[in-house]
């Protein structure tokens, strides 16, 4: 069944909304590493420690998984 112009403008306003929010979340995530390091620069008598490499590449593996989602949603398309 075709869809009418009111209705593909209402899935494909959906598609967009939905991109933006996974994308805010990548950016968040990505935040999340780039506050984290910023922290461990900043310390003045700890030293960097394993477990802070071991934080970032677990955040980081996360913000992949979220990107690799947000392109699953791309490479989607719209609805016909």
């Amino acid at each position: 069944m075709a869809l009418t112009l009111n209705q593909m403008v209402r899935e494909r306003r959906k598609v967009l909304l939905e991109l933006k929010r996974k994308l805010r979340l990548v950016d968040s995530s990505l935040e999340m590493i780039e506050r984290y390091q910023d922290r461990i620069l900043a310390r003045k008598n700890k030293l960097p420690e394993a477990t802070d490499l071991q934080y970032i590449s677990t955040a980081l593996e996360a913000a992949v998984k979220l990107m690799t989602d947000y392109n699953k949603t791309l490479s989607a398309g719209y609805v016909e």
